[in-house]
């Protein structure tokens, strides 16, 4: 059995260099992901489909911005810092990628 979770939470962050403040959502909601593989095993992200509203969509991955490895509770884990035009706007999102159980999460937006 497979218990997926969808939680969210807002958070209002200050840029650190403009001054002006932006919103981010926590969501960490899975996705179906397709993404490129090296030959190391280490993945690069393309695009991803996601339900909203009860419809599909699909989102090209414009520009991985980052990667950083991580350890949530001792889980190996990717965070990639992406960009994409959603609807004509420029939007930073994270998708973490949970290298045991091969699962994609659409994780702030």
């Amino acid at each position: 059995m497979v218990l997926t979770l969808a939680i969210e939470h807002v958070f209002v962050y200050n840029h650190p260099t403009q001054g002006d403040y932006y919103a981010v959502k926590t969501i960490a909601k899975p996705v179906n992901m397709i993404a490129v593989f090296d030959e190391k095993g280490i993945p690069t992200p393309l695009r991803f489909k996601m339900e909203e509203n009860g419809f599909p969509h699909v989102i090209k991955i414009d520009k991985v911005v980052s990667s950083e490895a991580i350890k949530p509770a001792g889980m190996d884990a990717i965070v990639f810092r992406c960009q994409s035009t959603i609807r004509g706007i420029l939007k930073q999102y994270e998708i973490v990628y949970r290298v045991k159980y091969h699962i994609w999460e659409l994780y702030k937006i």
